[in-house]
């Protein structure tokens, strides 16, 4: 046999060999993790999910964590003052140039990071994310300053807030502060729909866009993970789309104007099965292991 066909046949065999190989270790759809606001990529948090999610299902999934700038630096600024939408431009763009994404992915987001997912979801249907899993995600946003009562106490707290209030919904805030973006004015709701430059656009809550509700309505799955014991994002209804109103009075999701109107396909999602909400017995982003394996490793390993 002539040299050059033996070793055609040898690559051959290689690159087939490769190729099962690849199949076989990434059996699961690839998940994108994205952490919450002052954190990065790359500190304890996202490490711990990456690290205990790998352990689970070892060298069968691809699991990234959402790096924004080019430095662990660049990406705790920028969670912090980078608007919301641009961030999603960019995942968005990684994603449809990331062969290891094209036929789908499971999102996984911490906080902030969990609202900035869903909003990927809508505006960014290729490629599909088929199922997100959001813990502690404020989607109906926050009234207050994460532990506010325990920093500075409950007066000087409701006087923060009032100021928040009114400052919040300012362009040059909005454009520079990532968290006044989902900042929800409990008081004036009319100050909140008028001003909010992200939230209030993802839930369709000034212009309705279809493409937002096609898009959600999509997943598999939308997973609402709720910390009984959060004093980080208050309110804590907010993470299943729940709200309080300016005398503290608990809205449920099924009673508010979001769910009623449907207006961005809660309603339609909960009757198809797919909308799940869970309470977890842990403070806020607490990873327990026995928990999450029990009531989320199976969504991350449908096929």
């Amino acid at each position: 046999m002539p040299l050059w066909r033996e070793y055609f046949q040898f690559y051959t065999i290689l690159l087939f060999t490769c190729a099962v190989h690849r199949v076989y270790t990434e059996k699961y759809y690839p998940i994108l993790l994205w952490h919450s606001a002052g954190e990065t990529c790359c500190d304890t948090e996202g490490t711990t999910y990456v690290n205990f999610i790998t352990k689970e299902m070892g060298n069968d999934v691809h699991v990234r964590s959402v790096k924004m700038g080019n430095t662990t630096e660049d990406d705790f600024t920028n969670s912090l003052v980078m608007h919301p939408f641009q961030q999603i431009e960019i995942v968005c763009n990684k994603l449809k140039t990331n062969e290891a994404y094209k036929n789908g992915y499971n999102g996984i987001g911490l906080s902030q990071g969990a609202l900035f997912l869903r909003g990927l979801a809508e505006t960014c249907p290729y490629p599909p994310m088929k199922n997100l899993i959001s813990l502690g995600g404020p989607h109906q946003g926050v009234y207050q300053y994460p532990r506010c009562s325990q920093h500075i106490g409950e007066a000087q707290c409701k006087l923060l807030k009032l100021k928040i209030n009114l400052l919040a919904y300012h362009r040059v805030f909005q454009r520079s502060i990532s968290p006044l973006t989902y900042w929800h004015d409990d008081i004036n709701e009319f100050r909140y729909k008028r001003g909010s430059s992200f939230l209030a656009i993802i839930n369709n809550e000034n212009y309705y866009n279809p493409d937002y509700v096609k898009n959600l309505q999509s997943l598999k799955r939308l997973v609402l993970v709720k910390y009984i014991n959060d004093i980080s994002v208050i309110p804590n209804e907010s993470t299943q789309f729940g709200f309080r109103d300016g005398y503290g009075r608990v809205i449920r999701m099924e009673d508010t104007e979001l769910y009623q109107k449907d207006r961005i396909g809660l309603k339609k999602m909960k009757e198809d099965g797919k909308l799940m909400m869970l309470d977890a017995p842990m403070a806020h982003l607490d990873l327990n292991e026995k928990w999450f394996r029990e009531n989320l490793m199976s969504i991350l390993k449908e096929v």
